[in-house]
């Protein structure tokens, strides 16, 4: 006589995988928003970082060639200085070599980059353009704040100093309008 051996079928019942892709939804449902806020985050620091790499560059090149650089804020593709609150979507560096006044960019200036900003990022200044000077300690003031459009993340502050040392400061920038 011959054994019949019962064999239990492996694997899931179907009500077993609903309910652990219900679980996985609701558990991705909570971290989406974190998810979305670190990657604003994520994005307003590379703005930021990428300002201040303009501002070296601005600030090195006035130094390296003895010549004036300016840096500005554009209002995109164009090679035209704006105001700080005039909805910029960009920047450039350029030399000032007929040093303007006010400064604007004109021909016979060199424009050495210009770069736009990341979609939802804006910038608000205090001055609309950044002049370094052919010496190695010389420079005039600004704050810039990086802000997200119509994100609750903090801003950050990139600061010119008098003597051309540009930084990120490390409290959050006021975003307000």
């Amino acid at each position: 006589m011959a054994l019949k051996v019962l064999r239990r079928a492996c694997g899931f019942s179907l009500f077993e995988l609903l309910l652990v892709l219900a679980l996985l939804a609701m558990v991705a449902g909570l971290a989406a928003p974190g998810f979305v806020r670190l990657s604003r985050s994520a994005g307003l620091s590379s703005a930021a970082n990428q300002l201040l790499r303009g501002l070296h560059l601005a600030r090195s090149s006035a130094v390296m060639r003895a010549e004036t650089a300016v840096w500005c804020l554009t209002p995109g593709d164009t090679a035209v200085c704006v105001d700080g609150d005039s909805g910029a979507r960009g920047w450039m560096v350029f030399l000032d070599r007929d040093g303007s006044s006010p400064v604007e960019f004109r021909p016979g200036d060199e424009l050495l980059r210009q770069v736009l900003l990341p979609e939802g990022i804006r910038v608000r200044t205090t001055r609309p353009a950044i002049t370094f000077w052919p010496t190695a300690r010389a420079a005039s003031t600004g704050t810039l704040r990086v802000c997200a459009s119509g994100a609750e993340i903090p801003g950050r502050s990139v600061i010119v100093s008098q003597t051309g040392r540009p930084r990120v400061h490390e409290e959050a920038a006021s975003c307000a309008e």
